[in-house]
């Protein structure tokens, strides 16, 4: 294979796993220089407006004058502030941008081994913090090298908004839920609906009835078309608190799920994958060496990955690799099978390599199998062909 078609190879792989990589990076550039557009369109209209509209004043006095422009002159300097912050935000997505370009390039001119090492590095990273795992994965994303490909401030706002909710603090996450609702809506969230149906729980929890149901007259009106069946459950409590149904609203794992709902809608918002990278390569890793024979005690490698006792609940729900051409390992030496190495077959059908069987003679050329104890003599193997 030429160079030029090793590199070709080489993108093509690396597109189909980073395309999420500078996806949300891309779409996170796309975000703030719209909202420093709809900043610049809003406040303009406001201070053009302001001055037409003393333009067209023929019997306002001066000091009306001069406090109109005054107030002009505050808002434009209000909006120079926004825009320092919003170009700001701009430079950094920028350079976050040119670092994860950068670092695919370096895929090319860079050492293979030295590449690939801080790509899984990133992996474990950002998988870290899918998870929640945010003091360890803010160690590893804080090596230079990897700063600028994991954005960390993106995980750290919703940490703080996870300790809200464990914390039965809602108002600041339906503060964020009011920042996004817009897209959140286009994206199908029920986020907003499960904060008020909790804050009502709450409520509920504190005996303070009354205002639990003040509150579902206000909140739940909105949300009564797709989920009038919860609804009802919900309002069932203040009757019946000591009903089936109620004691799972008021279950204390509702919290958790909020969490995790959280954390999938933010991902969403970002343009990042419900699942990590890190999940993905791994399952494709796990389903490349899986074969019938792995998980089963009596033909379990110790070198084999999917046998492993901690990789065997996750490659329990894999498919089988596809395999054209089959390599033997012998179970006693780990070592390949093959024209230089070939399997025996003792008497009683177990197959071992040619090297294993010699090790394990005796003297007399006896042969005492692993698997059964059986004893054989080296002249009873008889080699075995594979076609």
């Amino acid at each position: 294979m030429s160079s030029q078609d090793t590199t070709r190879q080489l993108f093509t792989e690396i597109g189909c796993l980073e395309h999420p990589f500078m996806k949300a990076s891309v779409d996170e550039v796309v975000r703030v220089s719209k909202s420093c557009q709809k900043l610049i369109d809003t406040e303009m209209v406001s201070i053009i407006k302001a001055f037409d509209e003393l333009a067209g004043s023929s019997d306002v006095s001066a000091a009306v004058v001069d406090a109109r422009l005054a107030a002009m002159q505050t808002q434009i300097e209000q909006l120079e502030d926004q825009m320092q912050e919003i170009r700001q935000a701009e430079s950094e997505v920028f350079e976050m941008c040119a670092a994860r370009v950068q670092h695919l390039q370096n895929a090319e001119t860079m050492s293979a081994d030295l590449w690939k090492q801080l790509r899984v590095n990133r992996f474990l990273a950002d998988y870290l913090l899918r998870n929640g795992l945010y003091d360890t994965a803010e160690k590893l994303a804080a090596v230079p090298a990897l700063a600028s490909l994991i954005n960390v401030p993106l995980f750290q706002e919703v940490r703080a908004l996870e300790q809200h909710i464990r914390n039965r603090e809602f108002e600041p996450v339906l503060v964020w839920h009011a920042r996004h609702e817009q897209r959140l809506r286009r994206l199908g969230s029920t986020l907003l609906f499960k904060l008020e149906l909790q804050v009502f729980i709450e409520l509920i929890r504190k005996d303070e009835r009354a205002e639990a149901l003040a509150y579902a007259r206000t909140a739940f009106p909105k949300h009564a078309q797709q989920h009038m069946d919860t609804i009802n459950k919900a309002v069932g409590v203040l009757v019946f608190p000591q009903q089936h149904a109620s004691q799972e609203l008021l279950s204390e794992e509702r919290l958790e799920d909020l969490v995790q709902q959280l954390r999938r809608n933010n991902f969403a918002l970002h343009s990042l994958t419900a699942q990590s990278v890190f999940d993905a390569t791994l399952q494709i890793g796990v389903s490349a060496f899986k074969t019938v024979h792995c998980g089963n005690p009596n033909t379990a490698l110790s070198t084999c990955p999917t046998c492993s006792k901690d990789m065997q609940p996750l490659a329990a729900k894999m498919p089988y690799s596809v395999q054209t051409t089959s390599k033997l390992y012998c179970r006693i030496s780990n070592a390949r099978m093959d024209e230089h190495n070939p399997p025996y077959m003792l008497p009683n059908g177990q197959v071992y390599s040619e090297q294993a069987l010699r090790s394990m003679q005796e003297t007399n050329g006896h042969i005492t199998c692993p698997e059964t104890h059986n004893t054989f003599h080296m002249s009873e193997c008889k080699r075995v062909y594979i076609v």
